[in-house]
């Protein structure tokens, strides 16, 4: 049977010091964990705070992360949709392994149609990750970013990356399903998975599924797909919330 991990939100990069260091310990962890049992694991953006994708350097925080990816990319399969903090993935981690989808995935599992996106776009009051989408996904703005020193660039960009953050930690469970879901479950999809907004959430909706996979800096979340279920997972508790899928 086969079992795909969905991680997102961890923000890399955000935090700094003995925080950060204790995510990313705890991240090398879940991916030796999603490499031990799982067949696949999907990325669903925001996996770093910022990423721009200098012709040549790399941050030098990120290291023990893409080293972590790299190992597991060399073992299962690695989907990695980016979210609005790291649009500026454009080749590199093609190079480990890592099959980069710029908008969205489809999976089809148990003969259920799945929908797997960061989040950003599924809805539409988000018009901060909207406009960030606009202003950093276009080429002239990545070519004037490239031009700036990368140390100057990535504290810019950190800064930018903390208010959008902000706002997209704002949306209450009091109304977590966005519209555009519901439209989307009405139709063709059996189930959809998303992050961006930082809060986790599993539940029927429509004729289908929704989760919200939460994040990697409060909740420690992230989610599990099969066949015959799918599962909200708290990585340090140890608790999981499971729907048996139809």
């Amino acid at each position: 049977m086969s079992r795909i991990y969905l991680f997102s939100d961890s923000h890399f990069g955000a935090s700094g010091g003995e925080e950060e260091t204790r995510k990313i310990e705890l991240f090398c962890d879940f991916v030796r964990r999603a490499e031990e049992e799982g067949d696949g694991l999907v990325l669903l953006g925001d996996i770093f705070d910022f990423w721009f994708e200098y012709r040549k350097c790399v941050p030098s925080d990120y290291f023990r992360v893409i080293d972590c990816l790299y190992e597991v990319a060399n073992r299962i399969k690695v989907d990695y949709v980016v979210g609005n903090h790291d649009l500026w993935a454009d080749g590199y981690f093609e190079t480990l392994g890592i099959r980069v989808h710029r908008e969205s995935l489809e999976l089809e599992l148990g003969g259920k149609r799945f929908l797997l996106a960061h989040g950003d776009k599924l809805r539409k009051t988000d018009l901060g990750g909207r406009a960030v989408r606009f202003i950093m996904g276009n080429r002239v703005s990545t070519f004037l970013y490239g031009l700036l020193h990368p140390d100057l660039g990535i504290a810019l960009a950190r800064w930018v990356s903390k208010l959008s953050r902000l706002n997209s930690s704002r949306m209450s469970l009091r109304n977590p399903v966005p519209d555009v879901v519901r439209e989307l479950l009405r139709g063709s999809y059996d189930g959809i998975v998303m992050g961006h907004y930082h809060l986790p959430y599993l539940g029927r909706v429509e004729k289908g599924y929704f989760m919200i996979l939460g994040d990697w800096m409060r909740h420690f979340t992230y989610g599990v797909l099969t066949e015959k279920e799918i599962s909200l997972c708290h990585f340090l508790t140890g608790e999981i919330q499971t729907l048996e899928l139809d």
